[in-house]
């Protein structure tokens, strides 16, 4: 599975789900972290990409429009351990709803 990882997550992020052996790109990491929502849908529609977001914004337009899938961070504002530890527990749900083709999965 491919995911897009949004500029308010931490880079180690799509670290962490490249080692679960995803395809995972950072903005960040892009140097893309400056961009717009409409940059960030439409790189993840060309990479057929999972949005991890922490971004509202996304989930009303998957509500409104056909493309990519959003993984929706509801976590708070967490240092990246526990971040992590958070989708290290969640995951199994989470890939289980993203697979089954679920819009908007949210972490919480």
């Amino acid at each position: 599975m491919n995911f897009l990882v949004d500029a308010q997550l931490p880079p180690q992020l799509a670290i962490w789900l490249r080692d679960r052996g995803h395809q995972a790109w950072s903005m960040c990491e892009m140097s893309l972290q400056n961009a717009t929502d409409r940059v960030v849908w439409e790189l993840a529609e060309r990479f057929d990409a999972v949005i991890v977001t922490k971004d509202e914004d996304f989930v009303l337009l998957a509500s409104t429009r056909s493309g990519p899938q959003i993984l929706w961070v509801r976590t708070g504002n967490l240092v990246n351990r526990l971040l992590l530890a958070r989708f290290e527990r969640a995951w199994p749900e989470v890939i289980s709803h993203l697979g089954a083709n679920a819009r908007v999965v949210e972490l919480r």
